[in-house]
């Protein structure tokens, strides 16, 4: 602990230097850094983060199925968010509860969609470095949705999970079957590539 130092002044690796008002900052670290600890580790399982983009519902349907195949191995929980429909705070939030990612997109314009750029810029490559991460999505011709966020992922320092699960428009028939056992695969990877860093308080 700082709080017994005769502190005088407070130069981070990045940011404003302090001078004033040095208890403030340090009360303001200690409740970030407990909240942070508690966030991460007072939990019992595991957790998947599902975060996805839908334009027609296909891509969220889909990831409803992945988490029913991942949610089969019973140390893992599971997440699923609409990245239209979240604020980046919460979203942030989530990246931090999350042991692992999942992003789902449609494939349009030979693109993802913004939303999915705006994720990546959340993605903490010193704090998530090392999560397994994998991508799903609906396409119509192309299909190169998946292939953008894994290079992402890879560029942020993710595990990469390689193989995608992309099906071609709406994921009913036998692709459901394909995407549970996708889910199954990628729970299974996770546990032997990443269930080691199950978290100590626990």
């Amino acid at each position: 602990m700082i709080k017994p130092l005769d502190i005088e002044i407070i130069c981070p690796c990045h940011g404003p230097i302090h001078h004033k008002n040095l208890n403030e900052a340090i009360e303001l670290s200690e409740k970030l850094a407990l909240e942070y600890i508690k966030l991460t580790t007072d939990r019992e399982h595991l957790n998947i983060l599902i975060a996805y983009v839908s334009a027609y519902g296909y891509t969220k349907d889909a990831a409803g199925y992945i988490a029913s195949g991942i949610l089969e191995n019973n140390d893992l929980t599971v997440e699923i968010v609409d990245i239209e429909n979240i604020t980046p705070t919460e979203m942030e939030a989530m990246l931090v509860r999350a042991d692992g990612i999942i992003l789902g997109s449609p494939t349009i314009n030979q693109n993802t969609l913004l939303q999915v750029y705006n994720l990546f810029a959340l993605i903490n490559p010193i704090r998530d470095k090392g999560k397994l991460g994998g991508a799903f999505g609906s396409y119509g011709w192309s299909g190169e949705s998946t292939k953008i966020i894994i290079e992402n992922f890879r560029l942020l320092k993710l595990k990469v999970f390689e193989e995608a699960a992309q099906f071609k428009f709406q994921p009913d028939g036998c692709k459901k079957d394909v995407l549970e056992m996708w889910g199954r695969k990628f729970g299974k990877t996770f546990i032997e590539e990443c269930g080691h860093k199950k978290n100590p308080g626990i």
